[in-house]
């Protein structure tokens, strides 16, 4: 139902007497004729359906549909095009509606719905949400589960792992980690976590309430709007929340000074962006997530509408697109690069070749394409399982080279060598500086790197 706004917005409608006609005036009752407006925002026809609903549905309809209360504020949010909170019939509205699209576009529907969903950080989003809601106790007298400041929810890193895994598990959903710290992984690499100035998902400080209480933890650190809109916040801690290594606290007003680091071996992927990416023009990040490369990039396509969500709280200057997982909504030769990160490793081949055929349709001519993918040759070596987990494929460079044609690779680097997420950070520095000598000298080990992140041009 949502196609009918386009109608509304989309189109300009002039009857035969010059009078500009639009839906809400009811039937058309003279000869017309129509055409497509200019410069029409992408999506702006879902939500200006709801100023048709009245008119399509009907009095009699709309208060036979409000008598059923525990379904009313759903399809009240369905009807908005929220489907985020629409619970099943959201679910089952997207669903619908992808596979619409796939049969409308000559694809195959049951293909367009078994595209990748962000299944597991979904759920891990999901089941925080509902433990913050239910269990988790937040700014308590002394000891709690969290504590939200102005900027920033500080959750005791152990504790909520622990009741984030019993809750998904309680729920009968496969694919958890097993350990805490897959978890904590996972939870960073999605933009869920925030990273310390080292990369770490854990953070370390001390929580000092106006009583005069104070305790150390280790926390997680998560964006508020990643877990409530902003009316619905609840009120920040009273106290300070210091960060280890800070000299100033970071309290309800958020105030932080800024950390020294130690300097670091530049990381190879962002050396390789650096190097590869153009100074300007339109640049995508296709499966942008929450917005983890969103600096670097003009728009961001993600199929996950929670995630999109989260990634708008990050980026709001920033443009971003909901698509289907097939077919994205540009024109042919929009972008100057597309940038494809952390997004094959989740995708069976076949999708992630017709993702790759969609980003070549957009990009440029002399435009570059980067994807990066676990190595197949690595985890042949480390005889890695990868049943049951989040990123279970993985390639070789001549099966991406194969996947990807006809586009040519131009540059490839191979990332993590050593295990530098295992290595204690004080000593980080100088694996990242033998990693990057150990790759330069032998120049086969990028093969055998962690991950391989490569440059392609049509």
């Amino acid at each position: 139902m949502h196609d009918l706004g386009k109608i509304a917005v989309d189109l300009h409608v002039e009857q035969l007497d010059g009078a500009i006609w639009h839906p809400w005036h009811g039937s058309l009752r003279q000869p017309y004729r129509f055409r497509y407006c200019t410069n029409r925002a992408y999506r702006l026809h879902g939500a200006a359906a709801g100023l048709l609903y009245a008119e399509v549905l009907g009095r009699d309809i709309l208060d036979w549909m409000s008598m059923y209360p525990a379904l009313w504020p759903s399809l009240i949010y369905m009807l908005a095009g929220q489907h985020e909170h629409a619970g099943m019939l959201g679910e089952l509205a997207v669903q619908a509606d992808r596979a619409s699209v796939a049969q409308a576009l000559g694809g195959n529907p049951a293909r367009a719905l078994a595209a990748p969903q962000h299944a597991l950080q979904r759920k891990l989003l999901d089941g925080l949400r509902t433990l913050l809601k239910e269990e988790l106790k937040l700014n308590q007298p002394g000891a709690s589960d969290g504590w939200l400041t102005q900027d920033a929810l500080w959750l005791v890193s152990k504790t909520v792992a622990d009741k984030l895994r019993a809750h998904l598990l309680s729920q009968g959903i496969d694919g958890i980690p097993a350990s805490n710290g897959a978890v904590f992984g996972v939870l960073q690499e999605h933009g869920i976590a925030l990273a310390t100035p080292e990369g770490k998902a854990i953070w370390k400080a001390t929580v000092t309430n106006e009583n005069g209480w104070s305790h150390s933890f280790t926390f997680l650190k998560v964006a508020p709007a990643t877990i409530w809109a902003r009316e619905e916040q609840p009120t920040p801690f009273a106290g300070a929340v210091v960060v280890e290594g800070k000299e100033q606290a970071e309290t309800a007003v958020g105030a932080v000074a800024p950390t020294v680091v130690p300097a670091m071996a530049p990381d190879i992927s962002a050396v390789f962006l650096n190097r590869h990416l153009p100074q300007e023009g339109a640049i995508l990040s296709l499966g942008c997530g929450t917005g983890r490369f969103m600096e670097r990039c003009t728009q961001g396509a993600d199929i996950s509408s929670e995630m999109l969500k989260v990634a708008r709280a990050n980026f709001p200057a920033k443009s971003f697109v909901q698509f289907d997982g097939q077919t994205l909504p540009f024109e042919n030769g929009t972008f100057r690069a597309v940038i494809c990160l952390h997004v094959f490793m989740h995708l069976p081949s076949e999708t992630a070749r017709q993702l790759a055929a969609e980003a070549a349709r957009v990009l440029q001519a002399g435009g570059v394409f980067i994807v990066d993918v676990p190595s197949a040759l690595r985890r042949k070596v480390t005889k890695h399982q990868a049943e049951g987990w989040h990123g279970a494929s993985a390639y070789t460079p001549e099966e991406i080279d194969a996947m990807l044609a006809p586009l040519s690779r131009t540059a490839a680097a191979g990332i993590a060598l050593l295990p530098v997420h295992r290595i204690p950070v004080v000593l980080r520095p100088l694996a990242r500086v033998a990693e990057n000598l150990l790759l330069r000298v032998f120049p086969a080990l990028h093969r055998y790197a962690s991950h391989t992140i490569f440059a392609y041009a049509p």
